[in-house]
Formats: C-alpha cells, structure tokens, sequence
C-alpha cells in the first residue's frame, strides 16, 4: 500500500490566485519560548487559498456549507485522469474520450501541476465539460489548478456543478501522479457556515 499526499503545503510564501497579496497566509505569533515558555500562533487564511473544497453556498445564497457536505463523496474511489496534453480548456470530447463512468470521482491531471507559480493561462474545465460531469452525476471533481475555471464571467462551471451538489477540489499537486484507480480521502476542516475549507487531499494505491 502507498500513500501520496497530493495537497498544497500552507505556507505563507505560497503561490495564490492572481498573486493578489490579501490572498497570502498569516502565521501569526501569539506567545513566544522566551517571553511565555511555550509556542503558539494563530493563522490567517483566505479559504480558497491552497487545496480546498468548495461547497455549493459559494455561489448559492441557501447552498449547503462545508459543515454539511456528505462525507462518502469525501472518503471515496477515484480515478486519476491525464490531460497534460490539453493546452486550454478540458472540453466535453475529452471526457467522453476518457470513457467515465456514472458515478465517478475524477482528479483532472493537467500542465498545470508542472509548476507551484501561478499561472494566468492555467488548465480549466469549460462549461461542456461541467455538464457533462453532471450528466454522468459524477460525485466529484479535482484539479491541480487554484480554480476549476478560467475568464467565465458568470461562473458557469462553478454553478453548474455546485447547483448539483457535486464535490469540487482545487489546488491539487499531481505531477507524479500516475492515471488510474485510487482511493482518496479529502477531508476539509468542518468550519461551520463556511463556504470552501482547506482540506488535506490523501490517494492511497494498492488498498
């Protein structure tokens, strides 16, 4: 059995959607070794920044929060696709070309976990694509980019697939990822009435 831990560490020279600044961890010191005898810190964190999970009351006024999502899409099979071809957008032919099954858990393996900088022209799934997954009532989604979509003014996959309850995760880390079968487990902290939470994303091969 082997374990790949393919989440972002958090740290507070991290790469961040659009490099905007406000986006930056905080590791924020609270009491010292020398002035208190012990360490603590407090962090301040932009929930989107890193891998994370969003939940449908991102775009959704009465959308389920984080707290409510159902934990058998969190501890569930997945299957590792390999798109590092696609040069813009994953499209609905290149699914249909991936032979997805219903109810599937898919991680979007892309050129964008070649590198930790933010890049403008990152990999996305276009709106096709989103209904697509929809369709095929997959139970989730994954990407190796800081958002599942691109230049999209009205947030079309976000919508489409959060209207549908399905589980999206960005920021994932799968360059030595190999395509294939995996179980994942991609538990967010259970912060209530959030929107998105940082989650640590675990493949486990050989279960």
């Amino acid at each position: 059995m082997k374990l790949y831990d393919i989440s972002m560490p958090i740290d507070v020279n991290m790469a961040v959607f659009k490099n905007e600044p406000s986006r930056k961890p905080e590791l924020i010191p609270i009491k010292s070794i020398d002035e208190h005898e012990v360490v603590i810190h407090k962090i301040l964190l932009d929930l989107h920044s890193g891998t994370h999970v969003d939940a449908p009351s991102h775009y959704y006024k009465n959308g389920k929060t984080i707290d409510q999502l159902s934990m058998t899409k969190e501890v569930t099979l997945c299957r590792v696709i390999d798109f590092t071809q696609v040069k813009v957008s994953i499209t609905k032919e290149d699914l249909v070309n991936a032979n997805l099954g219903e109810n599937e858990f898919i991680l979007l393996k892309t050129r964008n976990s070649s590198t930790e900088l933010y890049d403008p022209e990152f990999v996305y799934l276009s709106k096709e694509a989103a209904q697509y997954l929809v369709d095929m009532k997959a139970k989730g989604v994954g990407i190796d980019a800081m958002t599942i979509e691109r230049n999209q003014p009205k947030h079309e996959t976000h919508k489409l697939l959060l209207k549908n309850e399905m589980m999206i995760i960005e920021g994932l880390r799968l360059l030595h990822i190999k395509a294939g079968t995996y179980h994942m487990v991609a538990l967010p902290i259970n912060i209530v009435g959030a929107e998105a939470s940082p989650t640590r994303v675990l493949l486990i091969e050989g279960l």
